[in-house]
């Protein structure tokens, strides 16, 4: 059997092509889903991102286009100055003109000569001139609900050079700090908030965390003692302080205080009723943790975490028992998170849906530490389609990790050679450091061979024209074709009919997913007997 293993990709230009001939014939929709697969397959190509950022913006979906405009040029290009233009045009779509002219005023600011120059000043006398310094603040703002802080502090510092005083900016800079993992840092900055505002809400909250993940135990009750007596009027500081007691365990002060913004005969803040669950669940109230999470799933029915714990309440009810401690996080625990999140891709939902929420991509973070083999592999693999410098820096630690597995650090290094990182890479393996060059990692995998190209190009095509949504049958016939490639590949003869592993690829998707399709039809539609088809299918199961 041959142990190489065998790359997880196709080419991103095989979807590029097919997107664009869908564009030819004004099939949006089709264009959509192969530039997504384009980007899936190639996620660092600021080109196929804007791809789909044009294609989402002609359909009206505009706040999905900016989420991947902003993506680019954050991630993937900062120099992608083109981004902010097509960032304001959307927002001017949206209605949202003073977002749009800061935008035009940071596109101009970038690059005053470039080619919608002209086009972002009319847009800018139109709507009137913004501060480009806003533009900051709100890229901050969605990288920091990203998860994505290192990239979060630096458009806070650029916002603070324009305005120092700014202490909402400063407490964010703090918690951007704080979640990279600069804890001292993060207590400087909200240090210098509390030498000018001691009684700042926000930035004492933030204190007495920090010092808790420090492990200072008398700093942390000084904390606590001080926001003990704290009684807020502001709904957003009661909240604020409601959360900060309960992670730092006075579950019975958070639901209190989490309760006051219950009374609000119009209540019906999402979070804020899902939040009053796991104070009273934290509490010893499951009864009426169960009814206020019920409340919180018919405001947002199908809201996965809500439903997640009233399951577990009503099983803990019925064999009355108290629930573990709940974090005060919106999150589900990793193993189920986990779960779900391959059953969303197994339904075709985009790697870029899913890992808008940034609790996804920290949940694997965590995993990749802390998990066993087989879920560090899958963690890999998830990990690996939403590729970015966060990502490449957990993936290196990795790597030099003593404690890792040998086989999965060879997916890394396959990985970073298939997105053209250059080696040398420093790893620990076979139980000693060592630097591996690009031309041994090269050696641990094998090539696509054309003929093996040619097989999933005719499935593919096939079940694009007859499946109005082909994304999870592609994915899992690519799946099938690989797995029997790593196993079979260097028996298979150096010649032989793709039609014929082509039928019976597609057969083994449509059985796979109980579709009721006899093994004639799909023979027929390849050209080839019902008796190749079954012989090539034997073989790949």
């Amino acid at each position: 059997m041959n142990n190489k293993i065998i790359p997880l990709k196709v080419d991103a230009s095989f979807f590029f092509e097919r997107a664009v001939r869908c564009l030819d014939k004004m099939n949006f929709k089709g264009a959509t889903k192969y530039f997504r697969r384009a980007v899936e397959h190639d996620p660092v190509s600021p080109l196929n991102h804007c791809n789909l950022a044009g294609v989402l913006s002609e359909t009206g979906e505009f706040k999905e286009s900016n989420k991947i405009l902003f993506h680019v040029i954050t991630h993937i290009d900062p120099k992608a100055y083109y981004c902010y233009y097509y960032i304001a045009n959307n927002y001017a779509n949206m209605g949202e003109f003073d977002r749009a002219a800061t935008y035009a005023n940071k596109y101009l600011k970038a690059d005053i000569d470039g080619e919608f120059a002209e086009d972002a000043e009319e847009m800018i006398e139109f709507f009137g001139s913004e501060d480009a310094s806003d533009a900051s603040i709100d890229i901050a703002g969605r990288l920091l609900e990203e998860g994505k802080f290192k990239e979060a502090s630096q458009e806070l510092l650029k916002s603070l050079k324009e305005n120092p005083k700014d202490h909402i900016v400063r407490n964010n800079l703090a918690l951007a700090y704080f979640y990279a993992g600069n804890v001292d840092q993060a207590i400087a900055e909200t240090g210098k908030i509390l030498a000018v505002d001691p009684h700042n809400i926000h930035a004492r909250c933030n204190l007495a965390v920090f010092y808790f993940q420090q492990e200072q135990p008398v700093k942390v009750a000084k904390e606590i003692a001080y926001l003990q007596k704290v009684i807020p009027f502001e709904d957003d500081y009661v909240y604020k302080l409601a959360l900060t007691l309960g992670m730092l365990g006075d579950h019975e002060l958070a639901y209190s205080h989490l309760k006051r913004l219950l009374r609000h005969d119009a209540m019906d803040d999402y979070q804020i009723i899902y939040m009053a669950g796991v104070a009273a669940a934290n509490s010893g109230r499951l009864r009426e943790a169960l009814q206020l999470w019920q409340r919180a799933i018919r405001i947002i029915p199908d809201s996965e975490v809500a439903q997640f714990y009233i399951e577990i309440a009503e099983q803990a009810i019925v064999e009355n028992r108290q629930l573990d401690i709940i974090g005060y996080f919106y999150n589900l625990p990793f193993e189920e998170h986990l779960r779900k999140i391959e059953m969303r891709l197994e339904k075709g939902v985009t790697t870029t849906e899913i890992f808008q929420d940034p609790v996804a991509k920290l949940s694997l973070f965590w995993a990749l530490k802390h998990s066993d083999d087989k879920t560090k592999f899958n963690v890999i693999r998830l990990l690996s389609i939403v590729f970015d410098d966060e990502v490449r820096s957990e993936f290196e630690r990795f790597l030099i990790n003593t404690e890792e597995n040998d086989d999965l650090k060879k997916i890394i290094l396959i990985l970073f050679h298939q997105i053209g990182i250059e080696g040398p890479y420093s790893v620990y393996m076979k139980k000693q450091m060592q630097e591996i060059t690009s031309a041994q990692v090269a050696k641990m995998y094998i090539a696509w061979k054309p003929e093996w190209v040619q097989v999933l190009e005719l499935v593919i095509d096939n079940i694009a024209e007859q499946e109005s949504d082909s994304t999870v049958y592609i994915a899992d016939l690519e799946a099938i074709w690989i797995n029997f490639l790593s196993k079979n590949g260097d028996s298979l003869p150096k010649t032989f009919k793709p039609e014929a592993f082509a039928a019976a690829l597609e057969y083994a998707v449509y059985r796979l997913h109980n579709l009721k399709i006899t093994q004639k039809e799909v023979a027929d539609k390849y050209h080839i007997s019902t008796a190749t088809l079954a012989s090539k299918y034997k073989q790949l199961k």
